[in-house]
């Protein structure tokens, strides 16, 4: 059974959710799940604050970077690296090769 929000429910969830935890915020809609409690929040584009970040300026300058676009040396990228990276894979065409790149060249994304 669908329960709608009224405005004193509303009106406590902009007061309180963005500086709530999961468990307050339960304690203050008892018959509301969480999910339903972010659902709101989310229609009602409310956001939650983070308790207990730091922004230092070491955090502030990757960010900033990371706005503004400055790519990653080559060597960054090597260290990140989980796989091995074959650049000749398609060099040869087979038939499987042949698949995979119809494949990544009208559906995929390689990063």
């Amino acid at each position: 059974m669908t329960q709608f929000w009224n405005n004193q429910e509303i009106n406590v969830l902009r007061r309180y959710y963005p500086t709530y935890t999961k468990e307050e915020l339960i304690a203050l809609f008892p018959n509301r799940t969480f999910k339903a409690i972010q659902r709101r929040a989310s229609y009602l584009s409310i956001e939650k604050i983070q308790r207990d970040f730091m922004c230092t300026p070491e955090i502030r300058a990757r960010m900033s970077k990371a706005h503004l676009g400055i790519k990653l040396s080559e060597h960054h990228k090597a260290a990140l690296r989980r796989r091995t990276l074959n650049e000749s894979v398609f060099d040869t065409l087979t038939e499987c090769s042949g698949y995979w790149f119809a494949f990544l060249f009208s559906d995929g994304n390689v990063c």
